[in-house]
């Protein structure tokens, strides 16, 4: 099938058409390259620092423990001084 300049003109003007931003739907996991979110188009998806024998990489934000959670060094001693006058 031959394609000609005018064809060819207009199939290009139609691709570089700007979308209008409320006409674009957002896919989720898109960031590997794949317009469907699949991440298929990944040669080999590992995780390179666990393969390496370190940490896995995280999956999620880390969060620092709440405040509440935490013991003071005073309550800490004072469990210490229990724990050792029990035994």
């Amino acid at each position: 099938m031959k394609v000609t300049k005018r064809q060819l003109r207009r199939l290009i003007v139609e691709m570089l058409e700007a979308d209008h931003p409320s006409e674009v739907e957002a896919v989720e996991d898109v960031w590997s390259g794949d317009p469907e979110g699949k991440a298929r188009n990944l040669e080999l998806d590992l995780d390179h620092p666990k393969v390496a024998g370190g940490e896995e990489t995280t999956k999620e934000p880390e969060m620092m423990p709440r405040q509440e959670d935490l013991v003071s060094e005073q309550k800490l001693r004072q469990i210490v001084r229990r724990f050792l006058a029990g035994n």
